[in-house]
């Protein structure tokens, strides 16, 4: 029994996934037309006070966007996203709030796998009785272990124009990408796709270990 759990906590992957992974990791994520947002938002039909916040722009409100023009996962957190950021980073100092937003509002590596997995870490929390606001506190501080193009740790690097850091992944339980598949991806409109069924298996794994679980 101890064997089995704790093989379900490492991290591990097939062939034909390592495969199917490297060939489609990557699908181009497309940012709404500024003219269009106002319009996307309005068939959202969410709170005003969620209306103020995507319509001020941002990269971080585009993924949102993207996010909640989707179903399940991607729509459940981006929206608990919406109700609860705020009065999370009310309560976080200045300094680690611009770590964390350097991470997941630029560009590289993590911030990618940051879009990809937070959804589905998420839902894997909640069904662990962790509440939604914890959650998404826990993906957020999950965040800081990041690298971006935007990070003090890039701009003070000996090349600052050395992007080899920011391409590599450094999030918790998703590290060993770099060696598997050459990287991160994203994910597609389409639930059913391959991608979403194997990131929502691996982000169970990713939440035990931000958890500190052991079975």
């Amino acid at each position: 029994m101890q064997g089995k759990e704790t093989s379900q906590r490492q991290f591990n992957i097939t062939r034909e996934e390592r495969s199917l992974i490297a060939e489609r990791r990557r699908v181009r994520l497309e940012k709404p037309p500024l003219n269009e947002i106002r319009e996307i938002i309005k068939r959202l039909e969410v709170t005003d006070k969620m209306t103020e916040k995507l319509a001020s722009g941002g990269r971080i409100n585009y993924h949102l966007l993207r996010l909640l023009g989707r179903h399940g996962a991607e729509r459940d957190f981006a929206l608990a996203y919406l109700q609860h950021c705020d009065n999370i980073f009310e309560k976080m100092d200045k300094e680690e709030v611009s770590l964390i937003e350097r991470i997941i509002a630029s560009e590289g590596a993590d911030t990618m796998m940051f879009w990809t997995f937070a959804p589905y870490i998420f839902i894997a929390m909640t069904k662990m009785e962790i509440s939604e606001r914890d959650a998404i506190l826990k993906i957020l501080l999950w965040s800081k272990d990041g690298i971006s193009k935007d990070t003090e740790t890039i701009k003070s690097a000996p090349s600052a124009l050395d992007c080899s850091a920011f391409g590599k992944l450094h999030l918790q339980g998703l590290k060993e990408y770099d060696m598997e598949t050459g990287g991160g991806w994203t994910l597609s409109s389409d639930p059913k796709d391959f991608l979403h069924q194997y990131t929502e298996r691996e982000a169970y794994r990713v939440a035990k270990l931000i958890l500190g679980k052991t079975n």
